[in-house]
């Protein structure tokens, strides 16, 4: 099966000439999900109009409003962006998406830096998106601030614009933990932030658009625990964030984790686009939906939003 999933990755080598035409990448865990752009990160979009394919930010099951028309729509929850500007354009620029282990790796290098972005979803862990960042540099250069946005105003379907707060709950930077309450429409969750250092250290800090790391020294290697759920499963989550010890045990448990979720049956097919497009739609198949009944598929056949509740779409109907 390994080879088969794998057959589907997707690998790129060269920085979009036109970031417009750029596909930007999915990944979930059937209970949240989130697009990554060409910095494997979630800045397209980021306060101006998106410079390539698909909105980037975070998205979990739990988090809805109850609309117009009775409506109910997902709604975005947070994005983790650059906390400045954009960097320059890298020097040197790869992303491969291994579908087998459900893995997304940027590598990005600039004169006296270099930094891999690796970001992944655990379909046993279901609230939980972890992005590790490791970095080698020279001299005083170090890698960019990091941000973690909550999106509070939302411009939603039936130009219906939702608006909403988010405010600590827990800080302690010395534990380098964030714990915050999204309200936004009827929309009302908490929203996680933790990090697990194997090598460096990082400054914490909540500013007025998110909690922020500020990464201190030439080398790193970081985990980034953002965790979200519904505010009645707040003790759920925050033992769920606080159980997990190294990068590297949390990376094989989800690399595991996928194995299992692909099982070990599959299509041939003679053409091998085709089969690169099959590996690719049932990997996404597992990222959008899992055996939970926030986030159920569809049964085929069944057009509309008048008789099942979609996922990887921004509203539901109830039924």
């Amino acid at each position: 099966m390994q080879s088969i999933a794998r057959g589907g990755n997707v690998d790129r080598h060269l920085w979009p000439t036109r970031l417009s035409d750029h596909l930007n990448l999915y990944l979930g865990s059937g209970r949240a999900g989130a697009c990554f752009d060409a910095w494997g990160l979630m800045h397209n979009g980021w306060r101006g109009r998106p410079d390539s394919q698909s909105v980037t930010r975070l998205m979990h099951a739990d988090h809805w409003h109850r609309g117009a028309w009775g409506l109910d729509y997902w709604l975005p929850v947070a994005r983790l962006v650059w906390a400045d500007r954009l960097p320059a354009r890298p020097r040197h620029w790869s992303q491969r998406l291994d579908l087998w282990d459900g893995r997304l790796d940027t590598e990005l290098a600039w004169p006296g830096v270099q930094v891999r972005l690796s970001a992944w979803f655990h379909p046993g862990r279901r609230d939980l998106l972890a992005v590790e960042v490791a970095y080698d540099a020279v001299d005083d250069v170090t890698l960019p601030g990091l941000l973690l946005a909550p999106e509070i105003d939302v411009h939603t379907h039936y130009d219906q614009v939702v608006s909403g707060d988010c405010h600590s709950l827990e800080y302690a930077p010395e534990a380098q933990w964030w714990l915050g309450r999204l309200h936004v429409g009827t929309a009302d969750s908490v929203l996680g932030l933790r990090v697990v250092s194997s090598l460096g250290s990082v400054e914490l800090c909540s500013v007025p658009d998110g909690p922020r790391l500020d990464f201190v020294g030439s080398r790193g290697r970081h985990l980034i625990l953002i965790g979200t759920a519904a505010t009645a499963r707040r003790a759920e989550l925050c033992a769920d964030m606080q159980s997990i010890d190294t990068p590297e045990e949390y990376a094989a448990e989800s690399a595991q984790a996928w194995h299992h979720r692909w099982g070990d049956g599959w299509v041939s097919l003679p053409v091998p686009e085709y089969q690169k497009l099959w590996a690719r739609s049932l990997f996404w198949t597992l990222s959008s939906y899992a055996p939970d009944v926030a986030a159920p598929a569809p049964p085929c056949g069944a057009p509309g939003t008048r008789t099942v509740p979609t996922w990887r779409t921004r509203y539901r109907c109830r039924t």
